[in-house]
């Protein structure tokens, strides 16, 4: 129900828009933005074809509103384009150099082409801008950045910093504990993922969370908690790396 009444509201929309464009230009860029909406709904849809059409129809109207921009690098991204994705993320950015979103999306485009050094630069201009209301986002994906990087310092630190701002955030809580747990503080480790599982309130954990599990469960002497979760990795993530570490170290336990 809930997306056929998304479908209904874009259409009326988009229909409003088309009955007669306005003539003054801040009507113009209102529109544009509207257009702007109502593609990221359909991109939020699954339909990046009817996305692209919209953002194409709201430069015409209005080819100086930067979110058209941000929002075509999104759609490139999702159609694997990610020559365009780059073009159209950096045009916003070069609009709007300030925009903490734009600089998020565009960190997380790097981040996930594996450019993490230039993807920490973007999240940290995010972070660092007092006006944008998501800073614990920007801080969580800085911590994820350094992780990447190996750099378990600074990962701890902006995760820390992102926990501060919402204790409420699953992905920074299980990262943190990791962390932790890797730099050899096992107590505030263990209290962690005790937070993380409250977080997700009975959702089925992420590999990582699972093998964070198993190894503060081997700690503990806890078999039966080591026997279930590897057999939960092996059910839900068979091809993870995180499955791979346990069976390698199963092998190390056993030569």
């Amino acid at each position: 129900m809930r997306v056929i009444l998304l479908i209904v509201a874009t259409l009326s929309l988009s229909a409003c828009i088309m009955q007669k464009l306005p003539s003054d230009k801040t009507d113009l860029a209102e529109a544009a933005r509207i257009r702007n909406a109502i593609a990221l709904q359909y991109l939020q849809m699954g339909d990046p074809g009817k996305a692209e059409s919209e953002l194409n129809a709201a430069i015409k109207l209005d080819s100086h509103v930067p979110q058209i921009y941000n929002s075509l690098g999104l759609v490139y991204e999702d159609e694997h384009d990610p020559v365009n994705a780059d073009k159209n993320y950096r045009k916003a950015l070069w609009m709007d150099r300030h925009n903490g979103q734009f600089n998020v999306d565009y960190g997380s485009f790097l981040f996930r082409q594996g450019r993490f050094s230039e993807a920490c630069e973007h999240f940290h201009k995010a972070a660092d801008n007092l006006d944008y209301d998501r800073r614990d986002a920007a801080f969580e994906n800085l911590g994820l950045c350094y992780e990447q990087q190996h750099d378990l310092t600074k990962a701890g630190e902006y995760l820390q910093r992102a926990l501060s701002l919402n204790g409420k955030l699953p992905v920074a809580t299980i990262e943190y504990a990791d962390v932790l747990f890797e730099q050899g503080d096992t107590v505030r480790a263990a209290r962690g993922y005790a937070r993380f599982l409250v977080l997700i309130q009975g959702h089925p954990q992420s590999a990582r969370s699972l093998w964070l599990g198993i190894r503060l469960a081997r700690l503990h002497g806890d078999d039966a908690t080591v026997a279930s979760y590897a057999k939960t990795l092996q059910q839900l993530y068979p091809q993870s790396p995180e499955y791979a570490l346990y069976q390698q170290s199963l092998n190390a336990q056993h030569p």
